[in-house]
């Protein structure tokens, strides 16, 4: 699964500019875009039969996967700074919201353990109630 994770720019039909891991297979055309042979490309190895599933379930699959795994630690940074600064008034934002989404339900546990043991210096700690309040607003995708 690492092609998936890697950062993928479509630049035609003919040319991907893909990262670090498929270097070694890069080729140049000749208008200077990167690209991966397409005998090269695998097939995802997470979803069998993919070539016959629809669009949508491939989509719900990858949510699925993400959701179990988890957003990347930065969104959880990002989401930990808007609700320290912000408090309750961040869950009404849109990063918020989009933020909140991606987190999985350890994610979001740690986060609320997070708020309520901030140092009165960094920011106030999040009471049981404030914390409801954000478990209430991730429930509500």
């Amino acid at each position: 699964m690492r092609g998936f994770t890697d950062t993928i720019e479509k630049k035609s039909c003919a040319a991907v500019t893909i990262g670090r891991p498929a270097r070694a297979h890069l080729k140049v055309s000749k208008d200077g875009n990167r690209f991966i042979d397409t005998s090269l490309w695998r097939t995802p190895k997470t979803v069998p039969g993919w070539e016959s599933t629809s669009l949508e379930a491939l989509i719900a699959h990858f949510d699925r996967v993400r959701r179990r795994s988890g957003a990347p630690q930065a969104v959880i940074e990002a989401l930990m700074y808007s609700l320290r600064e912000r408090g309750t008034k961040a869950l009404e934002e849109t990063d918020t919201k989009r933020r909140l989404s991606e987190v999985s339900d350890a994610q979001i546990i740690e986060v609320g353990d997070r708020l309520q043991r901030l140092k009165s210096e960094i920011a106030r700690a999040w009471s049981a109630d404030e914390i409801r309040v954000l478990l209430q607003a991730r429930g509500a995708r």
